[in-house]
Parts: structure tokens; C-alpha cells; sequence
């Protein structure tokens, strides 16, 4: 008579299992260290194309902005820039340095239609329009409480234009032309008496910060500008400076 031998179900040991499932978490860490860089990778790459992108729209804005001072439809009307308000005589710029928050500001004027709003740029002056009806546009770039650059119409008292976000310090200077030649000669920080009419250019610099952190450790970061006021931050933030100078066509010769 033959034994009963049971029936064996081919299978894994509880051994082969558990080597198996050790395999397996390696290998998915693996691959999820490699999703996670990725990812940090792609956000990365993401928010320096912003504040890049950033950089070359305030860049842009600002250079057509303080483009326009001096501005005016008849050339020969240089009585339009007489001292009126914070502007000396004969001065189409000017600005305060070096403010609470270590920003400093710039005010401008040219002559453009009236209810103009420099700020949403439209060009500066209204050629079909009677020279009757040209007014002086009075535009200001600051920066605001919530670290933003806006550009405002302070003739019109149209609502503050935002340029750009994230600022972490805004500075202004000023290009002189002490020998009437219409070069500069030297650059101030302020501006007071004859220098005030004799500004011939401004460079402006405007730090950027990234909204959030995207380096993988704190950097010391440090940022000398013109006339001290130096910026120094150790964050996981990117910045962008932006340092450019606009020539004032309207005030060279």
C-alpha cells in the first residue's frame, strides 16, 4: 500500500520574503532620492528663470520710465523745469537717499498730455494734442513697506503701478556734468544746489531676493553698492542684482 503523501503548494520561505522586501524598499528609496532631487532640481532652475525674468522686466520698465525726464514738445521751453515743488531749477530728477529701510527713491518730470500715466507706458508727450493741453508729469520709483518697487504719477493721483517684487535694496545715483561738456564727470548720492540742473545720467541698482528658500544650505551673501549701504544676508534665498545706467537724452546738448 502506498503512504499518502500531502500535496506541497510551491512558494517563497518566509526568509526569501523578507530578503525580497529589503530588496524591493532599496531599490524604491532609490528611485524616490532621485525624484526628490529632481524635483528640488526642476524648482530650482524654476524660480532663478523667475527672478531672472524679474531682473529683465524691471530692468526694462525702469530704463523707459527715467528715459523720459526732461521730456518736453518745445525744446526751447526750458522754463517748464523752474524750481517748483522738491525740484530745484532747471533739474528734471530728483530723490531721496539712504531711507529707513536703506532704499532710496527717485522722482522725475517731463511734459506729456494731461491725465498721462508714465507708470503704464504709454510714450511720453501726446503730439495731437494742443500744446495747451500738455502738462508736467511728475513720476516717483520707491520702494513700498511690502518690499516692492511701484512707480507713481504724483501729478495725476493715479493709483501706485507695481514693477516688481522682493526688492531688498534699491539705490541711486546721480551722473554730474560739472563742465557743461554733457559727460559726466563725477556721481553723487544727493543732489543739492547747481548739481541739482547738471545731472546727465543715474544708475540704478535694485537687488532681488527669491520668494522662497531654493539652495540646499544658508549662503552668506554680500552686496556692496555705491556710497556704502552695503546689503549682507546668510539665508537659503537667490538674488539678482540689477545695475544699470540710463543716459538722460533729454538733458545732453
Amino acid at each position: 500500500m502506498t503512504p499518502f503523501k500531502p500535496n506541497r503548494s510551491a512558494g517563497f520561505s518566509l526568509v526569501e520574503l523578507m530578503v525580497a522586501m529589503v530588496v524591493s524598499l532599496v531599490l524604491l528609496a532609490g528611485v524616490l532620492q532621485i525624484l526628490l532631487s529632481n524635483r528640488d532640481s526642476f524648482s530650482f532652475q524654476r524660480d532663478m528663470a523667475g527672478l531672472q525674468e524679474n531682473g529683465r522686466l524691471a530692468s526694462f520698465v525702469i530704463e523707459n520710465v527715467v528715459a523720459h525726464a526732461g521730456y518736453r514738445v518745445e525744446l526751447d521751453r526750458n522754463d517748464l523745469f523752474d524750481a517748483g515743488g522738491v525740484f530745484a531749477n532747471g533739474a528734471f530728477v530728483t530723490g531721496t537717499s539712504g531711507g529707513a529701510d536703506g532704499n532710496d527713491s527717485l522722482r522725475l518730470r517731463f511734459q506729456a498730455g494731461t491725465g498721462h500715466d508714465g507708470c503704464n507706458g504709454p510714450d511720453a508727450g501726446v503730439a495731437e494734442l494742443p500744446l495747451s493741453n500738455l502738462g508736467m508729469t511728475d513720476l516717483e520709483l520707491y520702494v513700498n513697506d511690502q518690499n516692492s518697487l511701484l512707480c507713481r504719477d504724483r501729478s495725476s493721483g493715479s493709483v501706485p503701478q507695481p514693477i516688481v517684487e522682493n526688492v531688498a535694496r534699491f539705490k541711486v545715483t546721480y551722473g554730474i556734468d560739472t563742465d557743461g561738456d554733457g559727460s559726466v564727470n563725477t556721481y553723487a548720492n544727493s543732489l543739492g544746489g547747481a548739481n541739482a540742473a547738471n545731472v546727465v545720467s543715474v544708475r540704478l541698482q535694485l537687488l532681488l531676493e527669491s520668494d522662497d528658500n531654493i539652495t540646499p544650505t544658508a549662503t552668506s551673501h554680500n552686496f556692496a553698492f555705491a556710497y556704502g549701504n552695503d546689503f549682507t544676508a546668510t539665508n537659503r534665498h537667490a538674488y539678482q542684482l540689477v545695475d544699470q545706467v540710463v543716459a538722460l537724452r533729454n538733458a545732453i546738448p
